[in-house]
């Protein structure tokens, strides 16, 4: 898996983002739990702010010492702080980092399209702490991620996760349903078929597919279905519809060129099972 948190030299400084939310938070438990290991007051020296907090309190609790303890933990979730929206908080805290005291541990959690790697505030925290950057896994991390969170097994994870998606948080929601639909067998490709949530991305995929094999039928089914969860609308479906064409001409043209499935994954930034769907 990308980025890893090393437990052994915990800092007291960092910054936690990227496209799988999953990973990051696994990332700031991993970091929370090492502070605060031998804490008398866990729970007392474990601060957690949500959106965008006021500079000034997460200031005043990092610098309050630690109940009882040696270490406190202060946890700043989806700030913006990264962005130029802020930029007068930004300075602040850029400014206030340098005096940051040894009794504290501070954590920035973001979004990924919500950190500007060329703004100061991101230069200061590499320089005195730690970035981390967690992206979504490689096709064979996936397949590996869904094996061990599987108890009784699972005949097709490529499969499973070709379907679903690469969201891991979502990859384990669904692994759970298959899993209870199964009763204690191993999971398979008619398990994943009958209860799984599929993508949008997948629905989209097999809708171009049927409207391809002029099934109109199926193709007008599955745009049904699709319109009856109330987060996709008639634009966004159209809107994923063009992506997907434009995704499939992409890999037509780079594949005139010579290019492979994985050298195509890395241009057009997706995962390599994707690719092999587009090809076909």
């Amino acid at each position: 898996m990308p980025s890893k948190v090393d437990t052994k030299n915990i800092k007291n400084l960092y910054l936690l983002f990227g496209e799988e939310r999953y990973l990051v938070l696994q990332a700031e438990q991993k970091i929370a739990d090492a502070v605060l290991s031998e804490n008398a007051f866990p729970e007392m020296n474990r601060i957690v702010y949500n959106d965008r907090t006021e500079t000034t309190a997460v200031i005043e609790d990092c610098e309050m010492l630690p109940l009882m303890s040696d270490k406190k933990i202060v946890i700043v979730r989806g700030s913006e702080l990264f962005t130029r929206g802020r930029k007068a908080d930004s300075d602040a805290m850029c400014d206030y980092l340098s005096e940051l005291p040894e009794t504290a541990t501070l954590i920035f959690t973001e979004d990924a399209k919500k950190v500007d790697k060329r703004s100061s505030l991101y230069k200061k925290v590499k320089k005195l702490g730690e970035c981390l950057e967690f992206n979504r896994p490689k096709e064979n991390e996936l397949t590996a991620f869904v094996k061990s969170n599987c108890k009784n097994g699972i005949e097709c994870p490529e499969y499973f996760v070709a379907e679903v998606g690469g969201d891991m948080e979502n990859l384990l929601g669904e692994l759970k349903k298959a899993e209870e639909y199964a009763g204690g067998r191993a999971i398979t490709k008619q398990d994943i078929d009958e209860v799984c949530s599929k993508s949008l991305d997948t629905y989209i995929f097999h809708m171009i597919d049927a409207v391809g094999r002029r099934s109109t039928s199926d193709a007008l089914e599955m745009y049904g279905n699709m319109l009856n969860t109330k987060d996709n609308s008639p634009i966004q479906i159209l809107s994923m519809i063009a992506r997907q064409l434009r995704y499939i001409l992409e890999c037509k043209q780079l594949l005139k060129k010579g290019l492979g499935n994985a050298e195509i994954a890395e241009k057009i930034g997706m995962q390599a099972w994707q690719i092999k769907s587009y090809i076909g």
